[in-house]
C-alpha cells in the first residue's frame, strides 16, 4: 500500500472507543484501491449528534444529526493543490452506535462502513439515485470483506 496516503483521525468525543490504527489502515487501502494516485492527506472525525446536528445543518441545510458527512477540499477525488488534503469523513458515533443494534453487528463495523461509504463520497461515488446506491453499497461491501477476511 502506497504510503503517500496520509491519514489522521480526530476524535472528538468520549462516548465509543476508536481504533484508529485500524481505521487508518482501512482508508488507505480503500482510497488506494480506488484509485487514487497522488499523494494525499484524509482526515476522519469522530463526534456526538448534537455537533453532527450543526454540521448536516449547516452544510447541507437538514435538521438533525446524520451518519456520515464527507467533505472534499480538493476536486475530483484530487487533493487541494495547497494543502494536499483530500477531504474530511465526519461520522457520528451517536448514529453508529444507534445502526448498530437496528442492523444487530457491532459498532466497529458500522463505523468501517460509514468510514468506508464517506471516503468512497470523497472518491466520487454518488449515492442520490437507486443505481448508484446499489453501485456504491457493492463498493462498500467489496472493501468490508477485504478488511473481514484480512486480505490485501
Amino acid at each position: 500500500m502506497p504510503s503517500s496516503v496520509r491519514v489522521s483521525v480526530t476524535n472528538r468525543q468520549r462516548k465509543l472507543k476508536v481504533d484508529s490504527a485500524g481505521l487508518r489502515r482501512l482508508a488507505k487501502r480503500v482510497l488506494c484501491d480506488e484509485g487514487l494516485a497522488t499523494p494525499a492527506e484524509v482526515e476522519l472525525v469522530f463526534l456526538r449528534d448534537e455537533p453532527m446536528a450543526t454540521l448536516n445543518e449547516q452544510y447541507r441545510g437538514r435538521q438533525g444529526a446524520t451518519d456520515v458527512l464527507s467533505f472534499l477540499y480538493g476536486g475530483e477525488d484530487l487533493p487541494d493543490e495547497e494543502t494536499g488534503c483530500l477531504g474530511s469523513v465526519v461520522i457520528s458515533v451517536d448514529r453508529a452506535a444507534k445502526q448498530a443494534a437496528e442492523r444487530g453487528h457491532e459498532v466497529a463495523q458500522e463505523i468501517a462502513r460509514l468510514v468506508t461509504h464517506g471516503l468512497l463520497h470523497l472518491m466520487g461515488y454518488q449515492d442520490e439515485e437507486a443505481a448508484d446506491r446499489r453501485r456504491m453499497r457493492a463498493r462498500e461491501n467489496f472493501h468490508l470483506e477485504i478488511t473481514r477476511t484480512g486480505g490485501r
